[in-house]
C-alpha cells in the first residue's frame, strides 16, 4: 500500500510541476498558427432540440465505431474461456523469474488499448 501511495503521489507531483515549467516556458508562438485559429472560433448556441438530435447522432456513429472491437473482445474472452485451462497463466507469471514481470506487462499492454473491447477478455483472464 506504501508503493501505491508513493507512486500515486510521484506522478501527480511529477505533472504538477511539468505543468508549471511548461506554462512558465510561454509556448505560444511554438503553436502552429492553424491551432491558434481554431481557438479563437466562437460557436453557435444550439437548442435543446438540436443538441438532442445531434447528441443521437454522434452516439450511434460512436457505437457503430466500436461494436467491432467488443465484438472480437468478446470472442477473445470466449477463446480464453473455453479453451484455455484453468491455472494456465498462473505457471507463466508467479514466482520471481526475471521473464515474470516483462511477461506480465506485455499480457497487460493490450488491456489499455481499447477499453470496451478487452472487458470480455479481461473478465475471462481473471476468472483463469
Amino acid at each position: 500500500m506504501k508503493v501505491v501511495l508513493i507512486y500515486i503521489f510521484v506522478g501527480i507531483g511529477l505533472a504538477m510541476v511539468s505543468g508549471y515549467l511548461l506554462g512558465k516556458m510561454n509556448l505560444d508562438s511554438s503553436i502552429a498558427p492553424f491551432l491558434m485559429d481554431e481557438m479563437t472560433i466562437t460557436y453557435k448556441q444550439h437548442t435543446f432540440r438540436e443538441r438532442l438530435s445531434l447528441s443521437v447522432k454522434k452516439s450511434f456513429t460512436l457505437i457503430e465505431k466500436i461494436f467491432p472491437y467488443v465484438l472480437l473482445g468478446v470472442a477473445v474472452g470466449a477463446g480464453i474461456h473455453g479453451l484455455i485451462p484453468d491455472g494456465y497463466f498462473t505457471t507463466f507469471l508467479q514466482g520471481s523469474a526475471w521473464y515474470t514481470l516483462p511477461l506480465a506487462v506485455i499480457a497487460g499492454v493490450p488491456m489499455y488499448t481499447n477499453a470496451a473491447g478487452v472487458v470480455p477478455v479481461v473478465q475471462a483472464l481473471i476468472a483463469k
